[in-house]
Protein backbone atom coordinates (compact mmCIF):
# COMPACT_ATOMS: atom_id res chain seq x y z
CA UNK A 1 0.00 0.00 0.00
CA UNK A 2 3.08 2.29 0.57
CA UNK A 3 4.11 2.10 -2.38
CA UNK A 4 1.04 2.59 -3.98
CA UNK A 5 0.85 6.07 -2.13
CA UNK A 6 4.53 6.59 -3.60
CA UNK A 7 3.15 6.36 -7.22
CA UNK A 8 1.02 9.16 -6.43
CA UNK A 9 3.43 11.26 -4.98
CA UNK A 10 5.10 13.80 -7.73
CA UNK A 11 8.30 13.78 -5.94
CA UNK A 12 8.77 10.58 -7.13
CA UNK A 13 7.11 10.63 -10.65
CA UNK A 14 8.89 14.06 -12.38
CA UNK A 15 8.39 17.54 -12.73
CA UNK A 16 4.84 18.03 -13.37
CA UNK A 17 3.75 19.76 -10.50
CA UNK A 18 5.05 23.06 -8.84
CA UNK A 19 8.26 23.02 -6.63
CA UNK A 20 7.88 23.17 -2.79
CA UNK A 21 8.19 27.05 -1.59
CA UNK A 22 10.92 26.50 1.59
CA UNK A 23 9.45 27.23 4.86
CA UNK A 24 5.45 27.26 3.35
CA UNK A 25 3.33 24.78 2.53
CA UNK A 26 3.04 23.31 -0.82
CA UNK A 27 0.46 23.26 -3.88
CA UNK A 28 -2.50 21.76 -1.71
CA UNK A 29 -0.84 21.99 1.80
CA UNK A 30 -0.36 18.88 2.46
CA UNK A 31 3.43 18.72 3.44
CA UNK A 32 4.38 20.40 6.79
CA UNK A 33 7.31 23.45 6.39
CA UNK A 34 9.92 21.13 7.43
CA UNK A 35 9.64 19.00 4.65
CA UNK A 36 9.09 21.30 1.97
CA UNK A 37 12.49 23.44 3.45
CA UNK A 38 14.31 19.90 2.88
CA UNK A 39 16.20 19.02 -0.20
CA UNK A 40 14.52 16.03 -2.26
CA UNK A 41 17.29 13.44 -1.46
CA UNK A 42 16.69 14.30 2.07
CA UNK A 43 12.92 13.81 1.87
CA UNK A 44 13.86 10.20 0.06
CA UNK A 45 15.95 8.85 3.06
CA UNK A 46 13.96 10.03 6.01
CA UNK A 47 11.48 7.75 6.86
CA UNK A 48 9.63 10.75 9.18
CA UNK A 49 9.13 13.19 6.41
CA UNK A 50 6.10 14.11 5.15
CA UNK A 51 5.59 13.41 1.67
CA UNK A 52 3.76 16.41 -0.36
CA UNK A 53 1.22 14.42 -2.62
CA UNK A 54 -0.87 17.30 -5.13
CA UNK A 55 -1.04 18.37 -8.75
CA UNK A 56 -1.89 21.39 -10.42
CA UNK A 57 -4.58 19.74 -12.44
CA UNK A 58 -6.37 19.15 -8.94
CA UNK A 59 -5.43 22.66 -7.30
CA UNK A 60 -7.11 23.76 -10.80
CA UNK A 61 -9.92 21.91 -10.53
CA UNK A 62 -10.66 22.73 -6.81
CA UNK A 63 -10.54 26.53 -7.68
CA UNK A 64 -12.84 26.01 -10.77
CA UNK A 65 -14.97 24.35 -8.50
CA UNK A 66 -14.80 27.41 -5.60
CA UNK A 67 -15.46 29.91 -8.28
CA UNK A 68 -18.28 28.39 -9.80
CA UNK A 69 -20.28 29.08 -6.20
CA UNK A 70 -18.98 32.42 -5.90
CA UNK A 71 -21.42 35.75 -6.25
CA UNK A 72 -20.12 39.22 -6.93
CA UNK A 73 -19.45 41.99 -7.57
CA UNK A 74 -17.63 42.22 -3.81
CA UNK A 75 -15.60 39.04 -3.07
CA UNK A 76 -13.22 38.92 0.03
CA UNK A 77 -10.81 35.82 -0.76
CA UNK A 78 -8.80 34.83 2.62
CA UNK A 79 -5.74 32.79 2.71
CA UNK A 80 -5.39 33.25 -0.95
CA UNK A 81 -1.67 34.25 -1.20
CA UNK A 82 -0.41 30.95 -1.93
CA UNK A 83 -2.28 30.24 -4.74
CA UNK A 84 -4.47 32.91 -6.05
CA UNK A 85 -8.24 31.83 -7.74
CA UNK A 86 -8.14 33.62 -11.35
CA UNK A 87 -11.25 32.62 -11.84
CA UNK A 88 -11.95 35.34 -9.23
CA UNK A 89 -10.35 38.40 -11.40
CA UNK A 90 -13.94 38.65 -13.00
CA UNK A 91 -15.32 40.42 -9.91
CA UNK A 92 -13.94 43.19 -7.27
CA UNK A 93 -11.72 40.67 -5.42
CA UNK A 94 -10.05 41.52 -1.90
CA UNK A 95 -7.11 39.15 -1.08
CA UNK A 96 -6.25 38.94 2.86
CA UNK A 97 -3.38 36.84 3.82
CA UNK A 98 -0.45 37.26 6.53
CA UNK A 99 1.91 37.42 3.49
CA UNK A 100 1.93 38.82 -0.07
CA UNK A 101 1.37 36.55 -2.57
CA UNK A 102 4.80 35.77 -4.96
CA UNK A 103 3.24 36.93 -7.68
CA UNK A 104 0.41 39.59 -8.54
CA UNK A 105 -2.82 37.74 -7.91
CA UNK A 106 -4.63 40.23 -10.08
CA UNK A 107 -7.21 40.79 -7.14
CA UNK A 108 -8.15 44.50 -6.93
CA UNK A 109 -7.04 44.78 -3.58
CA UNK A 110 -4.24 42.94 -1.45
CA UNK A 111 -4.20 43.46 2.19
CA UNK A 112 -2.04 42.04 4.78
CA UNK A 113 -3.73 40.75 7.66
CA UNK A 114 -4.77 37.97 10.12
CA UNK A 115 -7.34 36.14 8.93
CA UNK A 116 -8.26 36.28 12.65
CA UNK A 117 -8.50 40.07 12.75
CA UNK A 118 -11.04 40.96 9.63
CA UNK A 119 -12.08 44.12 11.45
CA UNK A 120 -8.38 45.38 11.42
CA UNK A 121 -8.33 44.54 8.06
CA UNK A 122 -11.63 45.50 6.03
CA UNK A 123 -13.69 46.83 8.96
CA UNK A 124 -17.37 48.67 8.07
CA UNK A 125 -16.93 46.55 4.44
CA UNK A 126 -20.00 43.60 3.27
CA UNK A 127 -19.37 41.49 0.84
CA UNK A 128 -21.78 39.01 -1.44
CA UNK A 129 -18.98 35.97 -0.99
CA UNK A 130 -16.11 35.67 1.15
CA UNK A 131 -13.72 32.97 -0.02
CA UNK A 132 -11.49 30.81 1.97
CA UNK A 133 -10.02 27.61 0.45
CA UNK A 134 -7.72 24.80 2.23
CA UNK A 135 -7.69 27.34 5.17
CA UNK A 136 -9.71 26.41 8.22
CA UNK A 137 -7.92 23.29 8.91
CA UNK A 138 -4.90 25.45 9.98
CA UNK A 139 -6.94 27.25 12.78
CA UNK A 140 -7.01 26.56 15.83
CA UNK A 141 -9.97 28.47 16.63
CA UNK A 142 -12.59 27.39 13.82
CA UNK A 143 -15.69 28.30 15.18
CA UNK A 144 -14.37 31.43 16.08
CA UNK A 145 -13.42 32.42 12.87
CA UNK A 146 -16.78 31.22 11.28
CA UNK A 147 -18.75 33.16 13.69
CA UNK A 148 -16.69 36.62 13.01
CA UNK A 149 -17.36 35.90 9.42
CA UNK A 150 -21.06 36.86 9.97
CA UNK A 151 -20.51 41.38 10.30
CA UNK A 152 -18.68 41.45 7.07
CA UNK A 153 -21.15 39.48 4.84
CA UNK A 154 -23.92 41.44 2.99
CA UNK A 155 -27.39 40.76 2.59
CA UNK A 156 -28.08 37.41 0.92
CA UNK A 157 -24.49 36.66 1.16
CA UNK A 158 -22.81 33.54 1.13
CA UNK A 159 -19.10 31.81 2.43
CA UNK A 160 -17.48 29.18 -0.10
CA UNK A 161 -14.66 26.89 1.72
CA UNK A 162 -12.96 23.72 0.62
CA UNK A 163 -11.28 21.28 3.11
CA UNK A 164 -9.44 18.34 2.95
CA UNK A 165 -12.19 14.79 3.17
CA UNK A 166 -10.18 12.65 5.61
CA UNK A 167 -12.39 9.88 4.47
CA UNK A 168 -11.39 10.48 0.63
CA UNK A 169 -9.34 8.80 -1.33
CA UNK A 170 -6.30 8.13 -1.16
CA UNK A 171 -5.88 9.99 2.62
CA UNK A 172 -8.82 7.45 4.17
CA UNK A 173 -5.74 4.42 3.56
CA UNK A 174 -3.43 6.49 5.35
CA UNK A 175 -6.32 6.24 8.16
CA UNK A 176 -6.90 3.06 8.36
CA UNK A 177 -3.29 1.62 8.19
CA UNK A 178 -1.97 4.64 10.52
CA UNK A 179 0.45 6.02 7.93
CA UNK A 180 2.34 9.13 9.13
CA UNK A 181 4.22 9.89 5.91
CA UNK A 182 1.38 11.29 3.82
CA UNK A 183 -1.39 13.44 4.97
CA UNK A 184 -0.29 13.87 7.88
CA UNK A 185 1.17 17.33 8.01
CA UNK A 186 1.61 19.37 11.28
CA UNK A 187 0.40 22.33 9.71
CA UNK A 188 -3.01 21.24 9.38
CA UNK A 189 -4.97 21.48 13.17
CA UNK A 190 -7.92 19.57 12.81
CA UNK A 191 -9.43 17.06 10.00
CA UNK A 192 -13.38 17.38 8.99
CA UNK A 193 -15.00 14.93 7.55
CA UNK A 194 -18.27 16.08 5.64
CA UNK A 195 -21.26 15.45 7.90
CA UNK A 196 -18.62 17.45 11.04
CA UNK A 197 -17.87 20.38 8.76
CA UNK A 198 -21.79 20.87 7.80
CA UNK A 199 -22.82 20.34 11.67
CA UNK A 200 -20.20 23.08 12.64
CA UNK A 201 -21.35 25.64 10.15
CA UNK A 202 -24.45 25.16 11.44
CA UNK A 203 -23.71 25.72 14.61
CA UNK A 204 -22.30 28.99 13.99
CA UNK A 205 -25.14 30.53 11.86
CA UNK A 206 -24.84 28.87 8.87
CA UNK A 207 -27.14 26.97 6.21
CA UNK A 208 -24.95 24.63 4.39
CA UNK A 209 -26.88 24.97 0.68
CA UNK A 210 -24.84 22.58 -0.88
CA UNK A 211 -21.14 20.24 -0.70
CA UNK A 212 -19.39 19.77 -4.03
CA UNK A 213 -16.98 16.85 -5.01
CA UNK A 214 -13.89 18.13 -5.94
CA UNK A 215 -12.55 15.12 -7.83
CA UNK A 216 -10.49 11.57 -7.22
CA UNK A 217 -6.86 12.76 -6.64
CA UNK A 218 -4.43 10.76 -9.37
CA UNK A 219 -0.58 11.89 -10.76
CA UNK A 220 -1.97 14.14 -13.62
CA UNK A 221 -5.45 13.50 -13.51
CA UNK A 222 -8.22 14.89 -11.56
CA UNK A 223 -11.39 13.10 -13.06
CA UNK A 224 -15.12 13.45 -11.00
CA UNK A 225 -15.98 11.72 -8.19
CA UNK A 226 -18.80 10.78 -5.81
CA UNK A 227 -18.56 13.25 -2.79
CA UNK A 228 -17.54 10.49 -0.43
CA UNK A 229 -14.14 9.67 -2.54
CA UNK A 230 -13.20 13.18 -3.08
CA UNK A 231 -9.74 14.28 -1.27
CA UNK A 232 -11.04 17.74 -1.52
CA UNK A 233 -14.78 19.30 -0.86
CA UNK A 234 -16.26 22.72 -1.21
CA UNK A 235 -18.95 24.15 1.16
CA UNK A 236 -21.37 26.79 0.10
CA UNK A 237 -23.26 28.02 2.94
CA UNK A 238 -25.33 30.93 3.71
CA UNK A 239 -26.64 33.16 6.38
CA UNK A 240 -30.02 31.48 8.12
CA UNK A 241 -31.34 34.66 9.24
CA UNK A 242 -31.23 37.53 11.96
CA UNK A 243 -29.98 34.66 14.52
CA UNK A 244 -26.68 34.80 12.73
CA UNK A 245 -25.81 38.33 13.64
CA UNK A 246 -26.24 37.31 16.86
CA UNK A 247 -24.42 34.47 17.18
CA UNK A 248 -21.66 36.47 15.69
CA UNK A 249 -21.50 38.62 18.84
Amino acid sequence: MIETLRALCPTARGATFGAPVPGRGCWNGSVEAEACARPAHRLRNSRRAVVPIGSRAYDNRRLRAIAREVVGPEVLAIGYAQLPNPHLRRFHTVGVDLVKPLSPSGYAEEIQGDAMNLAACVSGRRFNTIVFGELIEHLEVPYQFLRSLHPFLAEGGRIVLSTPNPLGFPQVICEMLNIRRFYYTTEHHYSFPRRWMVRMLEATGFEVIAVRSVGLQLVCLAPPCPKFLSHQLVYVARQRGPRAEKEAR
